[in-house]
């Protein structure tokens, strides 16, 4: 390791070219999972950190009683200079380069956005960046300029010059090539670039020229998450989920504020609002009171009722109470996608989630009974816990009745009204959260698992030539050729680079094929954290209230009907999640096969036909049966897995009447797809149990094979966990053990 040297030296050595050319498009959210970043030297300053373990993230900003300031996250700052002539560039003025610039920058959004990542911490990072452009122009000595026009000679030459700032969810500075980003932006824009000069500036803390989105990532050092009805990140919600407060700023409260007045006008003008001034379902069609252009005190009395009433109908559920953790991650979720302006609920909603949030009160609510077209009747008992019936938890983790529970802590319970307990139980945030949590395993699954199936290969003595680059050109998939890329960085040094004429021409299928079932893992939860992530961000409301003039078609008079003068209500399908069970289906199944090839991976670790050591990797000592039994319990886990990875989105029956005769079932999806994940990651321990005791086996008959850099470093520290097997022992707690391993390892971010 060179600790004086980081990531943007100029003289990098050999091996950390090489790696540096790995594909990281599909690794860019993970922690530590690029198999660039991976083996990055970082800067000298942040090794001590390194060294002692991951650097504890940090997703809160400072609490504020109404109003957040923007919050100062640290920025990586580069300045990059591009070049060109402009003979055979054809741009013949400043505002056409400026333009051509413009689009360089959202290349290098889009790059950034799915390729960087930070080098340690983060369990889902997203990088931002930003930057302004401006474009100068230097003649060539025959050549003359006028004031905004570019003389076309030879020698002339139009630099644009950009002030690029990246920064990380955790505020890490420290990143790949920034060169490297800007040349793959410029590839194929068949722009003539004559030369390119990126230079990295110091980090900056809260660059005003780089304003952050606070409902994206509060900045470092500070005490609370921030919601406003932006594209929050997963890890903000998870921050609250696991004990952050939030706070709301002001102009996110009035936002939501201004869809309940919307609400009350359009109801004052005599128009029907689902859930306000009718029923909901099948009783669509009975009208709760008429307002006649005023909405009276008989009308306020009608309205608190009815909304109490739904609460209490609506407050149906089985099974076991869902987590705290659960719990407050659907609240969290609730109140951001309330705070997009469509839900018209009264201020005092608003809140009481930040309350309920902050002092440590969780409504209890059951774990069965949706069918994933909203989470009605388990959504119903937040609504109803606010409302002080039903049950919750204490920060300290007792159940009382909701009035006692909200009395200990100082809140007034709600009384609500217009559409409040509609807006608060039509909502999917249950399963979202379920989902949220599922991905949150695949991610360390991820994490993990590319080092795992190198450490198999090397106690196959397996043949690395499937993952070459020279194999994978051959079928360009992006997403196969990255996977393959991480492999072969945790396997660089490894002794398989060297040949052995004891090695097979061909490997089992299980190993051959690891990097494309791996590559459609990774590719998936892509898939699955941009569907989520676009909902915490966007209303699932029904109706969907809008603020203002609204959409296209006002002159149509049906769509008349919905709009008073300051903006409308309409109703919709947007509480449908068929784009995020899609993807979480997917996901599921993609793990399951990975499943497969790993059962098969360990069954062949076992095969001394095929591994040439010891029949169920006896240790040379060892007269018993050592591994052989062990082959059941992934046996039994995989099954359970292929039980469960069929979708469940297209099964169940008409309900409510015959109105809700589609469903999408995301609970169970997201359900499934948490004990798939739970499954495999037990199977990938069992793997790195069996890997770990055949590379030991083979370097104890020639000590002069070596470990890859990177599986080497998951070999010491899961021998630091799980010791060699030298003779027969129990193994359900070798299993447990390795299983938490896999559940929690990070790979450090070091050169080794």
């Amino acid at each position: 390791m060179r600790p004086d040297r980081d990531c943007m030296s100029q003289a990098e050595p050999p091996r950390v070219e090489r790696l540096l050319k790995c594909n990281r498009g599909i690794y860019g959210a993970v922690r530590g999972s690029s198999p660039c970043a991976r083996w990055h030297c970082p800067p000298a300053n942040l090794l001590p950190s390194l060294l002692q373990g991951p650097v504890q993230e940090s997703t809160m900003a400072a609490a504020a009683p109404a109003v957040h300031a923007r919050c100062a996250v640290p920025h990586t700052v580069f300045d990059i200079t591009i070049g060109m002539p402009i003979a055979t560039h054809g741009a013949r003025d400043t505002t056409t380069f400026k333009a051509r610039g413009r689009t360089i920058i959202a290349g290098l959004t889009r790059l950034a956005l799915s390729n960087l990542t930070t080098s340690w911490v983060t369990t889902s990072t997203e990088q931002h960046l930003s930057g302004t452009a401006q474009c100068t122009h230097t003649a060539g000595a025959d050549a003359s300029a006028d004031a905004g026009t570019i003389t076309d000679r030879a020698h002339d030459e139009l630099t644009l010059k950009m002030t690029v700032g990246v920064r990380s969810e955790n505020g890490d500075p420290f990143y790949a090539s920034m060169q490297r980003l800007v040349t793959r932006a410029l590839d194929g824009s068949e722009l003539p670039i004559r030369h390119v000069q990126c230079v990295q500036r110091a980090a900056t803390a809260g660059n005003r020229n780089f304003p952050v989105d606070t409902g994206r990532e509060p900045g470092p050092g500070t005490t609370a998450a921030v919601l406003d009805g932006g594209n929050v990140g997963v890890r903000v919600l998870l921050a609250v989920a696991r004990g952050a407060a939030v706070v709301v700023p002001a102009a996110a409260a009035a936002a939501s504020a201004a869809s309940h007045a919307v609400l009350l006008d359009v109801a004052r003008a005599g128009n029907p609002v689902y859930g306000f001034t009718v029923g909901v379902g099948l009783n669509k069609d009975r009208q709760l009171f008429e307002a006649d252009g005023e909405l009276t005190e008989e009308c306020l009395a009608a309205s608190r009722e009815f909304q109490l009433q739904l609460l209490r109908s609506h407050s149906a559920g089985a099974g076991p109470d869902l987590a705290v953790e659960t719990v407050r991650l659907a609240m969290s979720i609730r109140l951001n996608t309330l705070l997009v302006g469509c839900g018209g609920v009264q201020p005092r909603v608003v809140d009481l989630f930040v309350e309920l949030l902050n002092r440590g009160v969780t409504p209890a609510v059951p774990s069965v009974g949706s069918v994933g077209e909203a989470d009605i009747v388990l959504m119903a008992h937040i609504g109803l816990a606010m409302a002080g019936e039903g049950h919750a938890y204490t920060a300290a983790g007792h159940r009382l009745p909701a009035k006692e529970a909200l009395a200990a802590v100082g809140i007034a319970p709600l009384v609500p009204f217009a559409k409040d307990a509609l807006t608060i139980l039509s909502s999917n945030a249950v399963s979202i959260a379920t989902a949220i949590l599922a991905l949150e395993k695949v991610d360390q699954i991820v994490e993990v698992a590319g080092s795992v199936i190198g450490l198999s290969l090397e106690g196959m003595n397996g043949n690395i030539a499937p993952f070459l680059p020279q194999t994978n050109v051959a079928r360009p998939y992006p997403f196969i050729q990255a996977a393959s890329a991480s492999i072969l960085a945790g396997l660089d040094r490894s002794y398989l680079w060297s040949a052995s004429d004891d090695r097979a021409l061909q490997d089992p299928l299980s190993f051959r094929t690891s990097a494309a079932v791996l590559g459609i893992v990774v590719k998936a939860r892509h898939e699955l954290r941009d569907a989520l992530e676009l909902f915490l961000g966007a209303s699932d409301d029904n109706p969907t209230i809008v603020v203002g003039e609204g959409p296209s078609h006002r002159d149509s008079t049906q769509v008349a009907k919905y709009f008073v003068e300051t903006g409308g209500v309409i109703p919709s399908a947007n509480f449908n999640v068929l784009p995020v069970v899609v993807a979480v289906e997917a996901m599921s199944n993609c793990l399951a096969n990975f499943s497969c090839n790993a059962v098969g991976r360990c069954t062949q670790l076992t095969n001394g036909c095929f591994t040439g050591i010891s029949r169920f990797l006896a240790a040379p000592q060892n007269t018993g049966h050592a591994f052989g039994a062990v082959q059941r319990v992934y046996l039994d886990l995989h099954v359970r897995t292929v039980t469960i990875a069929n979708p469940v989105s297209i099964h169940g029956l008409p309900c409510a009447g015959g109105m809700e005769d589609t469903y999408t079932n995301l609970l169970l999806a997201a359900t499934n797809l948490a004990t798939i994940a739970d499954n495999v990651t037990a199977i990938l321990g069992i793997e790195l149990f069996f890997a770990a005791q055949a590379v030991d086996i083979r370097g104890a008959r020639d000590g002069t094979l070596a470990l890859g850099t990177g599986t080497a470093v998951m070999h010491i520290a899961y021998r630091n966990v799980v010791p060699f097997a030298d003779v027969d022992r129990q193994c359900t707690s070798d299993i447990a053990a390795s299983t938490k391993f896999v559940a929690t390892w990070v790979m450090p971010s070091v050169l080794v």
